[in-house]
């Protein structure tokens, strides 16, 4: 992903929801202050050169390089449990 570049997430979406999957290769470079969103998987590395922000996690097999980065970890939303489904949970 080039230096400056965005992959912001739309329509309600959720970095805790995405998935970026990378295989082969030799692995996954985030350019220079570009910023990304979601959980990048990765068969080999990952690496954020300087500036370069994330707003999820980044999962690789071999080596996660990070070089004065900013990285955000998803919340995920709590479970609510509806009146509906009550009686069956206790019984």
């Amino acid at each position: 992903m080039g230096p400056g570049a965005q992959v912001l997430l739309s329509g309600g979406a959720q970095a805790n929801n995405i998935f970026w999957q990378v295989g082969g290769g030799t692995g996954v470079t985030i350019g220079t202050t570009a910023h990304v969103e979601g959980t990048i998987l990765a068969a080999k590395a990952i690496t954020l050169q300087s500036g370069a922000s994330l707003h999820g996690r980044a999962l690789a097999q071999t080596a996660v390089t990070l070089i004065q980065n900013t990285i955000v970890i998803p919340v995920v939303s709590p479970f609510v449990v509806h009146r509906f489904f009550l009686p069956l949970i206790f019984r």
